[in-house]
């Protein structure tokens, strides 16, 4: 592996492309459906959903190629990444989906504000980390722990929670120091096909 370099900021506009192959990868979209379209739609949504409420992003490069993406949302802090074309995509592409899969995603929803509120019961969050994506074919090089490992030196003592699930890479995050704070089983219908799926709400004190 060559020398990583990082930089914050907007996503290069050649950068999103990779970005989005991060999103429908590493959350396994294919195993809610086997429609490219819809696979397509909801990387778009999430990527750009999840910019339109990030305060921070460390984008992590390899030869000038985006190789990992950290986004979080700070709390107090301005949406530096919110564009009027990014929302629309967001609600656009939401609606789309709302056709091509029902209403599947609202279990999930509802489970992640379950979470959170109870987690918020005991404790005062300072922000969430809401993306965490590295290439596929530099998995295990230790790309992700050391973007973990710059967000401690740039946002040292905060406590910071994410949502994953057992169709995600969570061990990731039992390996670097994360404690899975709440879980709940939920069941999502897509396209006709009952999805078991385990939501899990992580925290990390940085």
């Amino acid at each position: 592996m060559g020398q990583l370099k990082y930089r914050t900021g907007r996503l290069r506009r050649r950068d999103y492309k990779k970005a989005l192959e991060f999103t429908v990868e590493g959350m396994q979209v294919d195993k809610y459906s086997d429609s490219r379209f819809f696979q397509y739609l909801y990387g778009i949504y999430f990527l750009y959903m999840e910019m339109e409420h990030t305060t921070d992003m460390l984008s992590v490069y390899e030869d000038d190629q985006l190789v990992g993406l950290l986004m979080i949302d700070m709390k107090g802090r301005k949406k530096k990444f919110h564009s009027f074309c990014g929302g629309l995509i967001v609600r656009v592409t939401e609606f789309l989906m709302g056709l091509a899969a029902g209403n599947g995603a609202n279990s999930y929803g509802e489970a992640n504000e379950a979470m959170l509120k109870e987690f918020q019961k005991r404790s005062d969050p300072d922000g969430e980390m809401n993306f965490l994506a590295v290439d596929r074919e530099l998995r295990g090089k230790g790309i992700g722990g050391k973007m973990v490992k710059l967000l401690r030196k740039r946002e040292p003592g905060k406590l910071l929670y994410l949502y994953t699930d057992n169709n995600c890479i969570y061990q990731f995050y039992d390996r670097k120091g994360f404690t899975r704070e709440e879980t709940r089983e939920i069941e999502m219908e897509i396209q006709g096909k009952r999805i078991p799926l385990t939501c899990m709400l992580y925290a990390i004190q940085l």
